[in-house]
């Protein structure tokens, strides 16, 4: 029975010459010949993606921009259609899961200020565990840094071991503790002894 083999390559990065189509190894009766079809999505105009079944969707967010326009209000228009095709062509559990596929894999694109702004305003990543957790994580990792910045210069440098303990901290109640007690602790010991 004929197979289909299909390689995509979302971004440019992943891309190599050897990523011809054909692949051969052994030699002579044990030799084996495949063919595949490889697909660059940074080649596919993102309006022939659009234009896509809806569980291709997301895969709009990786493909060829229209020229002369800005790569974020490009994208920013290929989400709004995203948002508006799901809304009509997909259930609310569905659209959620396909717009956080979205969002992801625009994050291979852009970067992280971009991110947020092309997708302010759809309703569907407020919904959406990953946008959570990716929002979350963000939030604790500015923690982090802010807790670091205000820590070094009140007692100096952190050791590797009082550096590792901080940045294991995940609860964002008790970094924001730990930012207040920064002006009352007499070290780092102290100050991560706040509960």
């Amino acid at each position: 029975m004929p197979v289909r083999s299909v390689l995509v390559l979302l971004r440019p990065k992943a891309d190599a010459p050897n990523l011809t189509g054909q692949l051969a190894y052994g030699t002579g009766r044990g030799r084996v010949e495949f063919g595949y079809e490889v697909v660059r999505l940074w080649q596919q105009p993102a309006a022939d993606l659009l234009r896509a079944d809806v569980s291709a969707l997301p895969l709009a967010t990786l493909g060829q921009l229209p020229a002369g326009q800005p790569s974020p209000d490009a994208l920013r228009s290929v989400v709004e259609e995203i948002q508006r095709r799901l809304k009509h062509e997909a259930s609310h559990a569905e659209s959620v899961r396909l717009m956080t596929a979205a969002y992801i894999l625009t994050g291979l694109r852009v970067k992280k200020t971009d991110l947020a702004s092309i997708y302010r305003g759809v309703g569907l990543m407020t919904e959406s565990t990953a946008y959570d957790e990716a929002v979350e994580e963000g939030e604790v990792k500015r923690s982090h840094r802010l807790v670091l910045r205000l820590g070094r210069k009140r007692f100096g440098d952190p050791d590797a071991a009082t550096e590792r303990e901080l940045r294991s901290i995940r609860d964002l109640d008790r970094l924001e503790r730990l930012a207040d007690a920064i002006l009352s602790a007499a070290s780092w010991a102290e100050l991560l002894a706040t509960a």
